[in-house]
């Protein structure tokens, strides 16, 4: 059985140029302290352990063929901003586990980009100004991932 449960889907679908790693649970919470354990747990299991376990599941599972695994990261490594500790160390952890993935794997390609504040559900009262749209924020990222090799 491949790590992860990762198996069924791995099997049932055609073989991908590119897998979108967009899973998170909720960002943004009510804070009692600076830091919350429990919250990191619940980012890393998100963001480094599944992160892991579809990666490694894919080279398993590659027989010869190639796919990029692009993970997003946040501009929030940068900036820092007040209540996001927890959400900062998880999306930080993923950047160093995809550079070790990279030197690691030899069929997967993982790919880490700092993305900008996009409008998403979660972000949907905290983003009061942008200076550009999801697409426009996006679109040179995706190109980016698909022309590597």
């Amino acid at each position: 059985m491949l790590q992860g449960g990762f198996d069924n889907w791995l099997h049932e679908a055609p073989w991908p140029e590119a897998v979108w790693y967009f899973a998170t649970p909720r960002i943004f919470r009510k804070r009692a302290a600076v830091f919350d354990e429990a919250v990191l747990d619940e980012l890393l299991h998100f963001y480094v352990r599944r992160y892991a376990q579809l990666c490694v599941a894919l080279e398993g599972a590659a027989s010869g063929r190639s796919v990029r695994v692009f993970c997003p990261s946040t501009a929030f490594v940068d900036e820092r901003p007040k209540g996001m500790t927890e959400y900062t160390m998880a999306k930080a952890a993923a950047e160093v586990l995809t550079a070790d993935l990279a030197r690691t794997l030899r069929q997967v390609k993982p790919i880490a980009h700092r993305l900008p504040r996009l409008a998403t559900d979660q972000t949907a009262g905290l983003i009061t100004s942008r200076s550009a749209s999801n697409a426009e924020a996006l679109l040179p990222v995706i190109r980016s991932v698909m022309a590597q090799r």
